[in-house]
């Protein structure tokens, strides 16, 4: 619900920055994949052209491909717009890349010449008839008052937009979703929020980001990952205004390297592991083999799908961080570490932070959690089978390298 807020507050924010263009956005409800394609194909009859974003997870790459054929066959064009990354994975490495040290240079080689390409214009004017176009600009703006008054209120009210085809009301849907939702976050959704959480981060927060960013108690995180992942704000907006302003260099290179390459390192792996990025089938063959081993080990606890997601379990630092996840919906990059160790484990350079953040925020928050899905239940329950107390230590020595395939 939280999430659906969200994205409905970008949503309003589009529509609005839309309607100065003489644009409506049409939002409609696609039940399934196969719907969705109908939908696109009845959408653009008349057009020559469709317009998408590159996608990389694989529901969005299959309606991509599966949309491609039917324009195909009614001699129409498809066009990707990359807005997930800075470089197109594809442009970046023709093949799945491993490390970081990989792509690099050749990241930063490739984002400074795209960055002087002429990306970002914005017409000046709407122009809905040739007649109008003729008229001058004056004529322009008239048709495009008419346009804004007589017609595009309306797209978004829930009126037939064809025979076939609905639009959904953006703004019922809101006032919805915030109803059901019960969130302490204060992220608004939209770009115009977007950009004043950046403008905030890069003004309070940037310069501390590369020592402080993994102090939990700390606020030294961007907050940023919503609106990039919901494509609110473009991640070479965000490397324009970082290199623009005047912090420490190791700060702005230690927040760089976690937008530009290691999302670059994400995009890559779902995009080249399609059928099994989700699945243990995507892992080497050392990570198998050392959790098949180590199956039946035996646990000192046992948990549920349910109480490890409502954060019921012995650890006070899993359970934080699960809190603070559900109750704000942000997560701490330190958090997201924990999820992947052992309370034991944790470097003891971290513990004294970690104890004051959970005294803080934890401990007085005895609160019945939402039901959230933060991951499948599938793949808890296979982790819950494979991992045992020494499948850490056979991890960590098994050997460091590239994989092969």
């Amino acid at each position: 619900l939280a999430q659906r807020k969200f994205l409905l507050e970008g949503l309003i924010c589009l529509r609005n920055a839309l309607v100065t263009l003489g644009a409506p956005l049409l939002a409609i409800k696609a039940v399934d994949e196969q719907k969705a394609v109908d939908i696109a194909l009845k959408l653009s009859e008349q057009a020559c052209e469709v317009v998408t974003d590159a996608a990389y997870l694989r529901q969005d790459r299959t309606f991509e491909e599966n949309l491609n054929e039917k324009l195909i066959v009614k001699r129409r064009r498809l066009t990707r717009v990359e807005g997930n990354v800075c470089v197109p994975v594809t442009v970046l490495c023709a093949k799945p890349a491993f490390n970081a040290t990989t792509i690099r240079k050749v990241a930063w080689h490739l984002l400074e010449k795209l960055r002087l390409e002429k990306w970002d214009d914005t017409p000046n004017i709407h122009c809905e008839t040739g007649s109008a176009l003729l008229g001058g600009e004056d004529a322009a703006q008239k048709v495009l008052q008419e346009f804004i008054a007589s017609r595009l209120n309306s797209y978004d009210q829930g009126r037939p937009l064809c025979d076939t085809l609905q639009c959904m009301n953006i703004d019922m849907e809101l006032s919805k979703a915030a109803d059901a939702c019960k969130t302490s976050s204060a992220l608004l959704g939209g770009e115009d929020a977007a950009l004043k959480v950046l403008q905030e981060f890069i003004a309070s927060r940037l310069n501390s980001y590369d020592q402080g960013r993994n102090v939990p108690i700390g606020e030294n995180q961007s907050f940023l990952s919503a609106y990039i992942h919901f494509g609110m704000l473009n991640p070479v907006d965000i490397v324009t205004e970082v290199q623009r302003s005047s912090v420490r260099k190791a700060a702005k290179d230690a927040f760089l390297e976690e937008l530009v390459i290691r999302r670059e390192l994400a995009h890559n792996f779902v995009y080249y592991y399609k059928d099994t990025y989700d699945t243990f089938d995507c892992l080497p063959d050392w990570a198998k083999k050392t959790m098949d081993e180590h199956r039946h080990d035996k646990r000192k606890h046992i948990y549920t799908y349910r109480e490890l997601e409502e954060g019921r379990t012995h650890d006070p630092y899993w359970n934080a961080a699960q809190f603070e996840l559900v109750y704000t919906h942000r997560n701490r990059p330190v958090f997201g570490k924990l999820r992947y160790m052992c309370a034991e484990g944790i470097q003891r350079k971290f513990r004294k932070h970690i104890d004051e953040y959970v005294r803080k925020n934890y401990e007085r928050a005895g609160r019945e959690l939402m039901p959230s899905n933060l991951l499948s239940k599938e793949k808890k329950d296979e982790v819950g089978e494979a991992l045992g107390p020494k499948a850490k230590r056979a991890r960590k020595s098994a050997p460091r390298r590239g994989l092969k395939t």
